[in-house]
């Protein structure tokens, strides 16, 4: 999800119902930095690196958004880059 207000409202209500990972991708450092310092397991800087070869590094067990990257979602499931089984 991306760092900004409703991304970092998300990450703190993930959190406070005790999701224990969270991840959260955006593209300023600044708001990175934020989602981490409030309680973000980890962050990925879109700007920087390549996100659908980190997020094949995750294990999703949750509901994440994404904030107008619906294509490139959509291609990575279809591609099998990311899985969507049950845990």
């Amino acid at each position: 999800m991306g760092a900004g207000c409703i991304g970092l409202v998300s990450m703190m209500a993930l959190k406070a119902r005790g999701v224990s990972e969270v991840y959260v991708v955006d593209i300023m450092e600044k708001r990175l930095e934020k989602e981490l310092e409030l309680g973000a397991t980890g962050v990925i800087n879109g700007a920087k690196e390549d996100v659908l070869e980190r997020v094949k590094e995750l294990t999703f067990k949750t509901v994440f958004r994404y904030r107008h990257i619906y294509p490139t979602a959509i291609d990575a499931v279809a591609a099998g880059k990311v899985v969507m089984a049950p845990a």
